[in-house]
């Protein structure tokens, strides 16, 4: 028998699974945002301390890489915080922000992940200084840089492949919008309705299904969207766009 409550308890549900499900999506983002960076950290702190032992580094050189590995842990407990505001349903801290300021610090974030992966080719394409958004920072970083290592994974075995980030307008449906896009020479998405959704990766059995579905939650949070499709030439193109800040 169906009571008056049901459609408040089934909308209740739902806002419940949202929760859950962005909880899980933070969690399983921010283990995975934080893989790379501590694992350069290590290594870095390695090679000092064999340097150390060695004395084949001075004092003052110790000093200031011990100086820019505060820096980047530092960065680290900030993007924590941020990801616990977020997974509480916290849009960050907005600011307005140039989309190509974000894509040159994420061409710096990435590179050393690129390298693992053997990429060899990123290149920085068009730039639009009018391009600007209301965004945290330091949250839209990571989405990009989850859809940059989502491209460079999917050129798999092509060392010919390349991945390109450039920021443009956006202007498809009329809307005043601008983009950060993500394109690459890999396969393209096999399921595009697909490929942003929680669980289901497009590295096959070797990813988690994270990268994507994280940063579509992040675009969302500030008011815009991950569109996903296949280029003409052939490959996939990721794109995060936003409304446009005057």
């Amino acid at each position: 028998m169906r009571t008056e409550d049901e459609p408040g308890e089934r909308a209740a549900d739902t806002q419940a699974q949202e929760r859950l499900l962005l909880l899980g999506l933070t969690g399983l983002g921010l283990a995975h945002e934080l893989s790379s960076p501590l694992t350069t950290i290590g290594l870095s702190l390695e090679l000092l301390a064999e340097a150390l032992r060695s004395g084949s580094t001075s004092g003052e050189a110790a000093a200031a890489q011990l100086d820019s590995t505060v820096l980047r842990v530092r960065r680290l407990g900030t993007l924590i915080q941020r990801f616990r505001h977020f997974a509480q349903g916290d849009a960050g801290v907005p600011s307005v922000v140039a989309l190509d300021a974000i894509a040159d610090a994420v061409m710096g974030l990435v590179r050393p992940a690129l390298a693992e992966l053997q990429v060899r080719r990123l290149h920085r394409g068009d730039r639009d200084e009018a391009a600007r958004a209301l965004v945290d920072p330091l949250l839209l970083e990571q989405a990009v840089a989850c859809l940059v290592l989502n491209a460079a994974d999917a050129l798999g075995e092509r060392p010919q492949g390349a991945v390109y980030l450039r920021v443009a307008r956006w202007a498809r449906e009329g809307a005043d919008e601008v983009g950060i896009i993500v394109d690459d020479d890999g396969p393209g998405f096999a399921a595009v309705a697909a490929a942003s959704r929680p669980g289901h990766s497009t590295k096959g059995s070797a990813g988690m299904g994270v990268g994507l579905a994280l940063a579509g939650e992040i675009a969302r949070a500030a008011g815009g969207r991950l569109v996903l499709e296949n280029r003409a030439a052939g490959g996939a193109r990721a794109v995060i766009v936003l409304p446009r800040q005057a």
